[in-house]
């Protein structure tokens, strides 16, 4: 048996989220109008895939996730901020994976993704810059946390 290490991130299956995995929405222009139908689209996307080194990387260091457990995710966030942000490849597979989160606690958020700025998961009333809290959540301190916690929480309930 290959040690988890050593096996590639492809043996890790993009499955945790409902839904098929898709490749992030195509950006959209700023200051545009992105009008959406009440059938899906390609720019309706909802599980984005590319989040299997973050899996990985939980797997080699025994970390178990759920996905509808935002604070625990937070909490692993923090304590190994310094080697996912180290690693750009699984910083946004990281992002990744924190954005599918946020998604599947609110029914009708999505990806969205602008020219020039990373993407984002939320919908019409909030949006969550998932890159911004991968580079902020190393050092920001209990407070911080706590109020981000608090607001993800409030807009999962709304």
């Amino acid at each position: 048996m290959t040690p988890i290490d050593q096996r590639p991130a492809a043996d890790f299956p993009e499955t945790v989220f409902e839904g098929p995995a898709e490749p992030m929405p195509a950006a959209i222009a700023r200051g545009r109008v992105q009008y959406t139908s009440k059938k899906p689209s390609r720019s309706q996307v909802r599980h984005v895939d590319g989040y299997a080194p973050f899996l990985k990387f939980s797997a080699n260091n025994n970390i178990e996730i759920n996905q509808t457990d935002f604070r625990s995710l937070l909490d692993v966030l923090r304590k190994y901020a310094g080697p996912i942000s180290a690693d750009p490849s699984l910083r946004a597979a990281t992002a990744r994976y924190v954005g599918n989160t946020l998604i599947a606690m609110h029914g009708d958020a999505l990806w969205r993704a602008f020219e020039g700025n990373g993407a984002t998961a939320g919908n019409q009333h909030r949006s969550f810059d998932v890159e911004f809290l991968i580079d902020r959540i190393g050092q920001a301190d209990d407070t911080w946390v706590a109020g981000y916690l608090e607001l993800v929480e409030n807009w999962a309930k709304s």
